[in-house]
């Protein structure tokens, strides 16, 4: 799941499932999920528009 909400993207980490929201203009960037640590891919703006997640 990601999808665009205001200026937030919302998507989940692949790997616990918890809902992250990032300001649309931090991404695409690299980072950790703050539940579990696992390292996320924050999808682009074009792709959470799209309601898609390409692979990094």
């Amino acid at each position: 799941m990601v999808e665009l909400k205001g200026n937030k993207i919302v998507f989940e980490c692949e790997k616990c499932g918890v809902i992250l929201r990032i300001d649309a203009d931090t991404a695409p960037a690299k980072g950790r999920c703050p539940n579990c640590g696992h390292r996320i891919a924050i999808p682009s703006k074009q792709e959470a528009q799209k309601g898609r997640r390409n692979r990094r």
